[in-house]
């Protein structure tokens, strides 16, 4: 089985304010985000990748994303929307740019950026053991649903993305500390699984290196 990561387009605009958005800032996509997703299937099509169904989060910015990757290849599938691919909800750093997290919160966003540590101090209602264990129950019935042929998509956000990589022993380590586990909008991951075993192909790169 291949399974091909996207991490949404672009939901701010040149000017505008950038700040934190997790699972309750359900932005939609600029027209900047809506062109990455359509260069996002053209890489799909340019590899041979046709993916026989495609997952993504309840938030509007990945089911656009989605839906615009199926009408650009035409596929015959709807997306299937799963809370398990939601975006983090960056509690008190909700809306706020980087900045005010450091003034607000401080050496918490920059333990997150260069080591993922989860903040304790910053009101994240969730626990990062249960996002890991709803994307690893993601992926057991992504398992049981699919043949080993197949080629699936999965659309979500960066902070929920990288725990993708705790399907693999070590792998989650090896990246943070080699090139980081933050996927860039519109860029895109793959993920083998074969004879029982996952492997992380590539991590976070342009969509027409797949």
């Amino acid at each position: 089985m291949i399974i091909i990561l996207a991490r949404h387009g672009n939901t701010f605009n040149p000017g505008d304010k950038v700040c934190r958005v997790g699972k309750r800032n359900d932005l939609p996509l600029t027209t900047q985000g809506i062109a990455q997703a359509e260069i996002f299937a053209d890489a799909l099509i340019n590899k041979s990748l046709t993916p026989c169904a495609i997952y993504c989060s309840p938030l509007q910015r990945t089911q656009k994303f989605a839906q615009t990757i199926i009408n650009k290849m035409n596929l015959d599938i709807v997306p299937q929307v799963q809370e398990s691919l939601n975006e983090l909800d960056y509690g008190n750093w909700s809306g706020l740019t980087d900045e005010e997290v450091n003034a607000r919160f401080s050496g918490e966003l920059t333990a997150w950026k260069e080591k993922s540590a989860w903040p304790q101090k910053s009101g994240w209602p969730e626990r990062e053991e249960d996002v890991i264990g709803s994307v690893k129950h993601f992926i057991q019935n992504l398992l049981d649903q699919h043949s080993s042929d197949d080629t699936v998509l999965i659309v979500s956000s960066c902070g929920r993305l990288r725990y993708f990589l705790k399907l693999v022993d070590g792998a989650f380590e090896e990246v943070l500390g080699c090139k980081g586990v933050n996927v860039k909008t519109g860029n895109a991951c793959k993920i083998s699984y074969q004879n029982g075993k996952f492997k992380i192909d590539l991590w976070n790169v342009k969509p027409a290196e797949l």
